[in-house]
């Protein structure tokens, strides 16, 4: 199926990836844009931020996602783009329960490095608004 901006095609029957989307560098395909202009489109979430610096860099240096992503360009909420609170009031705004995921990628990384970054995203999500639930990462 065609749209006529191909981020758009993220949303029909599936879930706005918050880095994928804002990734399009179109503020009319912020994610929390596109959640409101589409919110019957919306089944769940993917929540990722990314270092504007060390993207900046790796592209002007032309390197692969992988060597970004191994010098950090993913990163923990609230530290990268795209902002999280205007996401997260778009998906309030809602007024559905949506399963969220929140992804960062960390590779090479030691393996006691991801479970306090995800305790801590999960107070800054929950300080937000988002979750409630203890089904987080603690």
């Amino acid at each position: 199926m065609s749209t006529p901006h191909p981020p758009y095609r993220l949303l029909l029957g599936s879930c706005p990836d918050s880095w994928g989307v804002w990734f399009a560098d179109d503020p009319r395909q912020a994610p929390w844009s596109l959640i409101t202009r589409f919110p019957s489109r919306i089944g769940y979430v993917h929540i990722k931020q990314m270092d504007p610096a060390i993207l900046a860099k790796a592209e002007a240096e032309d390197l692969s996602f992988g060597q970004a992503v191994g010098m950090g360009a993913s990163c923990e909420p609230p530290y990268g783009l795209p902002d999280i609170p205007p996401v997260l009031a778009a998906l309030d705004g809602l007024g559905a329960e949506l399963f969220t995921v929140v992804e960062q990628d960390m590779y090479p990384c030691d393996f006691g490095k991801p479970k306090p970054i995800a305790a801590r995203t999960y107070q800054y999500l929950n300080s937000r608004g988002l979750g409630g639930h203890d089904g987080g990462a603690a």
